[in-house]
């Protein structure tokens, strides 16, 4: 079930990856022929969509080793981490390019609005975007609770776009009306959709120092996965509870007391068990690790009481 779960993902991932990468390149190459600031811009937010998903994919190998706090995060790790920390450097400066090219074309004065197949280009952008959007949503299907990440980045893209069509369908509207000051919107949407990609940069940035950093996330349902895990047949007790999130894959690490009794076959049994509960219930779960350990009541217990094997049963529950 996870390695399916896993594959799905990961294929949803690069569909995006690479169907942002083929929007980016038309509307880069018509944005230039057009003269829109606007529509290069939204080129480049595309783009730095295809960056972002990339580095979040790539977290699939770095989430999925089992947190330890008396162990640091391995090479491999870090290294995962550091690429997306480059990217995120690397979408700021893009970010910050747009913007100095816009506030240049404004200062300087715009004298000609873009060319008319530019907005027919930022339309059927659109277009395509929700055909990729309704492509993936399909292929995987939403966590309970609200959409998958990964899924809905490609459905907020599309406020950059509308920026876009504002601006450029802006200019041309004064073009048409004779009101040059009109002309302006076209690099001044090119200027917000600078700010939208170092917002995106920022919450890449946030995200690969936060991993980096060691700090696990705790979600409003962490009680409720307490809860379904304590209720497993097998399950003395669950000594802890993590929740880890690098852009759309959430692993769930568990650590869970069991008879001490028992043999090693029963207890990865009620791990199964376990695991194959909170996969089923909680669909936005991407994998989880279990450390199944024996159950310890704590002195005196433990050294006063001599009970033959035969008199426990193999689970408590």
């Amino acid at each position: 079930m996870t390695k399916e779960r896993l594959k799905k993902t990961g294929f949803v991932a690069w569909v995006g990856i690479c169907g942002n990468l083929l929007l980016a390149l038309f509307k880069g190459v018509i944005g230039s022929f057009a003269h829109s600031t606007a529509l290069l811009a939204d080129a480049l937010h595309t783009a730095s969509e295809a960056l972002y998903a990339f580095a979040t994919s790539r977290g699939t190998r770095v989430v999925r080793m089992p947190s330890d706090d008396d162990d640091p995060p391995n090479a491999q790790a870090r290294m995962e981490t550091f690429t997306s920390v480059i990217v995120a450097v690397f979408m700021f400066i893009i970010g910050i390019q747009i913007g100095i090219s816009a506030m240049k074309s404004i200062y300087n004065g715009v004298i000609t609005p873009p060319n008319e197949y530019a907005l027919a280009t930022i339309i059927a952008a659109i277009f395509l975007r929700e055909i990729l959007y309704q492509y993936c949503a399909r292929v995987k299907k939403p966590a309970r609770g609200g959409l998958n990440s990964s899924v809905w980045k490609h459905r907020t893209g599309v406020y950059s776009s509308l920026v876009a069509l504002a601006g450029a369908g802006g200019a041309l509207l004064g073009k048409l009306l004779g009101l040059q000051y009109f002309y302006y919107l076209d690099p001044l949407a090119g200027l917000i959709v600078g700010l939208l990609i170092l917002r995106m940069a920022y919450y890449l940035l946030h995200e690969a120092m936060s991993f980096f950093l060691e700090h696990t996330k705790q979600p409003k349902d962490t009680d409720l996965l307490l809860q379904t895990a304590q209720r497993v047949n097998g399950v003395i007790t669950v000594e802890d509870l993590r929740i880890r999130e690098f852009g759309h894959y959430v692993i769930v690490d568990v650590k869970i007391s069991v008879n001490p009794r028992i043999s090693i076959i029963e207890g990865n049994e009620i791990a199964k068990d376990l695991k194959a509960l909170l996969m089923e219930r909680f669909f936005h779960i991407t994998d989880v690790n279990i450390q199944v350990c024996p159950y310890d009541p704590g002195y005196p217990y433990k050294n006063n009481l001599e009970i033959e094997q035969k008199e426990f049963s193999s689970m408590l529950h």
